[in-house]
């Protein structure tokens, strides 16, 4: 029998001791990996990230959860592994789309737990034998009909995803080429994010002709920025400075001809941002910003 004695030690943790399951400074015991139902924490949920395999399957590593409804526990001690090719609730796998992965549970515990692809955020439908769900991330299938890699790190609900940055890839993640705006000009990202997040990473390359050339960036909607709107090359790097009341701004302050960034950020609840760039000469061919989207953020509810 194990007693847990110092419990304010065990919040929120989740530990294996002889043979039992401690949440929270409560034991239940484990049968064959399937712990008894005593209810877990509300929207509790420990492992279960995501693995890029191939162009056409995850897996699904172990963990423990309750379902979405708060009225069952669910539990794996295996990987399930997932593929676009059969491992959809219903039709083919369709391009340029986003599926949400469930973990799905027979609340019998006659089935296993298994994985699920759906377009369907909270209704995905289950197949026979299976009765409540609970979401643990998202795939994007490309326009090649493939799933877009990326390596997730996650702890319990928050989720962080990191696309692979070849070549190929990170074509697919550019969201602005050569960007030369002076006044600010909203971007749609939601090619590059699933529809429940709204925190990202972006890499920008800023091509420049001067050192106090500066690019800054905003949630769409915000009140940062003023804004600059006046013809090249009327700048002055007093005006630039003045403008740029952002918490987003970039400037290089050194004589080289590109600079490269990383700059996390939030989005509007319509996941868009804006840019905004200040060149103190007018812009030659090539100058301004590119942007790609390199990370975001998936919080599971």
């Amino acid at each position: 029998m194990v007693k847990v004695t110092k419990r304010g030690d065990l919040d929120g943790k989740v530990l294996n001791i002889e043979n039992k399951l401690c949440i929270d400074g409560n034991c239940n015991v484990i049968d064959n990996g399937n712990p008894q139902q005593t209810k877990w924490p509300l929207r509790f949920l420990n492992g279960f990230g995501l693995v890029y395999n191939t162009e056409t399957t995850i897996s699904i590593l172990p963990g423990n959860c309750r379902d979405e409804n708060d009225t069952h526990n669910a539990s794996t001690t295996s990987n399930l592994v997932v593929s676009t090719l059969g491992g959809l609730d219903t039709g083919s796998p369709m391009t340029n789309t986003w599926y949400a992965v469930h973990v799905i549970i027979d609340i019998t515990d006659q089935l296993p737990v298994q994985g699920l692809l759906s377009l369907s955020i909270d209704s995905p439908t289950l197949p026979a034998g299976y009765n409540t769900f609970r979401r643990v991330g998202w795939i994007r299938i490309d326009s090649d009909g493939t799933i877009r890699p990326f390596i997730m790190n996650c702890q319990g609900w928050l989720r962080t995803y990191h696309y692979v940055k070849d070549r190929a890839v990170l074509g697919r993640l550019t969201v602005l080429f050569n960007g030369q705006a002076n006044v600010w000009t909203t971007i749609d990202l939601s090619v590059v994010m699933p529809p429940t997040s709204r925190h990202i990473t972006l890499l920008t390359e800023f091509q420049i002709t001067d050192p106090d050339d500066v690019t800054a960036f905003r949630p769409t909607g915000s009140k940062y920025g003023l804004g600059v709107g006046v013809a090249f090359p009327a700048l002055v790097p007093e005006q630039v400075s003045e403008a740029f009341l952002s918490p987003y701004a970039i400037k290089p302050s050194i004589s080289v001809n590109e600079s490269h960034t990383y700059l996390e950020m939030c989005t509007s609840e319509n996941q868009e941002i804006d840019y905004l760039t200040a060149l103190l000469n007018a812009p030659g061919a090539g100058d301004g910003v590119d942007i790609s989207i390199i990370a975001f953020i998936d919080e599971l509810s």
